[in-house]
């Protein structure tokens, strides 16, 4: 007999541990080059590069996530540029000469209804689109095409540019008037949508990189001098009739990408970690070069001025200040609690606020937006839409969302409540969406227990006295109904 239950007791065993699979915690450190980022609204930023990469920022550059590319992936592309008309709708392009489209926010890429891919005999650089229906690309071999009527059943033919270099950036400011520049020293404008092209040559010595307009006069183009490879800012305020060198950089501060906010606050960026701002138009430049070797290849601006910059090695910064000062918004997250509501749903939270969702059983992690920068402990749900993560263990605070935590607000739990010392929130229940209790300890491990009847809005203290516990030392707390 005993033979016989040990025997079946290793089954249960072995049964049980077969159940588990084990899952990383989401690593969202970049190694890829980058190449593209672009501002999707609704502080959405999307970036792409090297292997087929695409990744995606819902608060505004602060935390990033990995988009699973599908069908791009396994083409093994180098996506070049990235272009959003909203948070939504997308495009991106490879050196393959590859177009993909999203119309979900990169939740799918595929070859349905929702994008097509098209394929031109051309190495992509860039793309631009100032509408639903109309966009441009540019490439190599004198490519540029344009996007007619609807992008995601055909419409693409290829234009007659007249160019022979390597066109490297496309911008259009209506759907008539528009610029584009490459290698040699050559820049190309057209006034009927591509149509015609003009051709002018600034100076064979440079490489021009990113061009930019904030109306159909005042322009400026990037770019590095063949010569010692130094940074050069071209100005035009004739819509491109002419151009005059407005700022040369130290050698080997070439220049890949250049932005503007408006006619005045702009910032160029590229090798050697080289960064540029100016606020007048582009009369004079301020080195604020970011203290990072690694080159900079695209740089956007969110509604609210935010900057963003992406490059080689996975290189991700976000300033907040105009660019004076930068914050590596590329590492790890540790995480520290994990709840699921069932087999497909769940959330994770940990480092500087860090919140985590998954709707597919944690295949894919996305990140949420907390607006809460400390370290975030024990998080639980009661239902699919309600749910509850504690603050650090320096706050009296938790995180409350009745959406699932597509958003969260902060609650201050002991804001009504007064003690002659600090107590720390350390442990929550809840057993319905108004119905929970926290435990809230000292540093001398001593403890009260707060209750809350409308889902953790407002608490009050509900400390029960037990003689066999004289110091209320509370360690767990567990509520069945």
């Amino acid at each position: 007999m005993k033979k016989i239950s040990i025997l079946i007791l290793l089954i249960l065993i072995n049964s049980i541990y077969a159940q588990w699979e084990k899952q990383t915690a989401p690593d969202f450190k970049i190694t890829e080059d980058l190449y593209s980022i672009s501002y999707g609204g609704e502080n959405t930023f999307y970036a792409v590069g090297q292997n087929g990469r695409i990744i995606e920022s819902n608060d505004n550059g602060k935390n990033w996530s990995f988009i699973n590319a599908a069908d791009p992936a396994s083409l093994d592309p180098n996506f070049k540029s990235v272009f959003f008309i909203n948070k939504d709708t997308g495009w991106v392009i490879s050196n393959n000469g590859f177009l993909f489209g999203t119309q979900n926010g990169g939740k799918s890429w595929d070859d349905n209804y929702q994008a097509k891919w098209y394929e031109i005999n051309a190495n992509f650089s860039s793309l631009f689109f100032i509408n639903y229906h109309t966009g441009w690309i540019c490439g190599e071999n004198e490519t540029i095409c344009k996007i007619n009527n609807e992008p995601w059943t055909g419409g693409i033919e290829l234009q007659n540019s007249g160019a022979y270099s390597f066109l490297q950036s496309i911008y259009f400011i209506d759907s008539l008037t528009g610029w584009t520049c490459g290698s040699a020293g050559e820049i190309l404008s057209t006034i009927n949508g591509g149509l015609t092209w003009n051709k002018q040559i600034v100076d064979t010595n440079y490489f021009l990189s990113s061009v930019y307009f904030v109306n159909s006069s005042l322009g400026w183009i990037s770019g590095i001098s063949t010569i010692d490879q130094s940074g050069i800012v071209l100005k035009t305020t004739n819509g491109g009739v002419n151009w005059n060198l407005e700022y040369n950089t130290e050698p080997n501060e070439g220049l890949y990408t250049i932005k503007f906010k408006d006619a005045d606050t702009g910032i160029t960026a590229g090798n050697s970690g080289a960064v540029y701002i100016t606020t007048d138009g582009g009369l004079n430049w301020i080195n604020k070069n970011i203290g990072n070797l690694n080159s900079i290849r695209s740089i956007c601006y969110d509604a609210m001025s935010n900057i963003v910059l992406a490059g080689l090695n996975g290189l991700t910064l976000l300033s907040t200040d105009s660019g004076n000062s930068w914050k590596d918004v590329n590492h790890t997250y540790n995480i520290y609690s994990v709840c699921f509501y069932n087999k497909n749903l769940g959330w994770a939270s940990g480092d500087e606020g860090i919140i985590l969702k998954t709707t597919n059983g944690g295949n894919i992690w996305r990140i949420v937006e907390s607006n809460y920068f400390n370290n975030l402990g024990a998080i639980t749900f009661v239902d699919s839409l309600n749910g509850w993560i504690l603050g650090s263990s320096r706050d009296s605070s938790i995180l409350r969302t009745t959406n699932g935590g597509e958003s969260w607000n902060k609650i201050n739990v002991l804001k009504d409540i007064t003690y002659s010392w600090p107590f720390h929130v350390y442990l929550t229940s809840f057993i319905d969406s108004l119905s929970g209790w926290i435990i809230a300890m000292h540093d001398q491990w001593e403890s009260i227990l707060l209750k809350s009847i409308d889902g953790g809005n407002n608490w009050v203290d509900a400390t029960v006295s037990l003689p066999f516990l004289p110091d209320n030392n509370f360690t767990d707390i567990y509520f069945l109904n």
